[in-house]
């Protein structure tokens, strides 16, 4: 489902939940890597082919978070971030749609649900003039 070229950023301060997430997402055949901070991954040279970020809440302040998801992914769009938070309580929630996240999970995420969520965004990211964008957008079928 993954397009050559296309990424998922995980922006986690953490390195071992971090790197359990980019493990959960290679082992699902998506191309992914792991950044300290957004200020490590808005630094990145190779950050164009970024499809989805999931960015660990401790991580943002709301311009930063604003930064990266302003930051062009792929196609030139706004880049799709999934919000994890260490708790979800209403406050939380309210906090990840005021901040625009394309979704929102608890910490420890499942991890096939928020698989789905990215496949999800990644088949959104997708555009009508795509070849492969009209088998898998669910938009544009």
């Amino acid at each position: 489902m993954n397009r050559k070229g296309g990424r998922i950023a995980f922006v986690h301060q953490d390195a071992s939940g971090g790197t359990s997430l980019v493990r959960i997402a290679r082992a699902a055949k998506l191309q992914a890597e792991l950044y300290a901070s957004i200020e490590a991954f808005l630094a990145a040279d190779d950050r164009a082919d970024v499809e989805c970020a999931v960015l660990h809440e401790t991580q943002p302040d709301d311009i930063a978070f604003q930064a990266l998801r302003e930051s062009k992914g792929a196609y030139g769009k706004l880049l799709p971030v999934i919000l994890l938070a260490g708790k979800d309580d209403a406050e939380s929630r309210q906090r990840a749609r005021d901040l625009g996240a394309a979704g929102f999970f608890r910490e420890p995420a499942d991890g096939e649900a928020l698989l789905d969520a990215i496949r999800w965004l990644l088949c959104d990211s997708k555009t009508p003039e795509d070849p492969e964008s009209k088998s898998l957008n669910r938009n544009h079928d």
